[in-house]
């Protein structure tokens, strides 16, 4: 018996055009039902919030340092705690920079005003499909980054220099 009969028929049964048009109209009804149970699925909002203790750094003038208090909330952009200032770890006046120009003369900085500080923040986090993210920002959690802190006394743009750990 062979597959395809003279007159175009599967099996003598079914014509190849109208089979061929059955499978794409049951291929096609596949993918859209999977493309809905999968829009439907809220499985991707799921999300593992966990406490992540971080070390953070800037370069600031004394003004702003006197106003970074350990126990302060750390604010998302809807006014929302999203983790907490923990103890400054280091404050120490910034070294003078010295420049060279073009013709070797030596350009010296005064930098008195200015200070190097690192704190801890312990930060409301999430992590999805393995990555950690902080909430404050929703941008990934790595060293090196840039993480602005809002609190109701300060604005600052900072940089993780260490990520120590899960919160206790």
């Amino acid at each position: 018996m062979k597959i395809i009969d003279g007159e175009g028929r599967v099996f003598g049964k079914i014509n190849v055009i109208d089979l061929s048009v059955i499978l794409i109209i049951a291929a096609c009804a596949f993918f859209s039902a999977r493309w809905i149970m999968v829009a439907e699925d809220p499985s991707w909002v799921r999300v593992e919030l966990s406490n992540i203790r971080c070390i953070v750094g800037l370069t600031t003038q004394k003004y702003l340092v006197n106003n970074i208090r350990k126990g302060d909330d750390i604010l998302d952009s809807e006014g929302k705690s999203a983790g907490k200032i923990g103890k400054i770890l280091e404050n120490k006046p910034c070294a003078v920079k010295v420049y060279s120009s073009k013709d070797g003369e030596k350009i010296f900085f005064d930098m008195d005003n200015m200070v190097e500080v690192e704190f801890e923040v312990e930060l409301t986090c999430y992590r999805r499909n393995r990555v950690l993210y902080a909430s404050v920002d929703s941008m990934p959690l790595k060293i090196g980054r840039t993480l602005y802190i809002n609190t109701e006394n300060i604005t600052c743009r900072t940089i993780i220099l260490k990520i120590l750990g899960y919160a206790r």
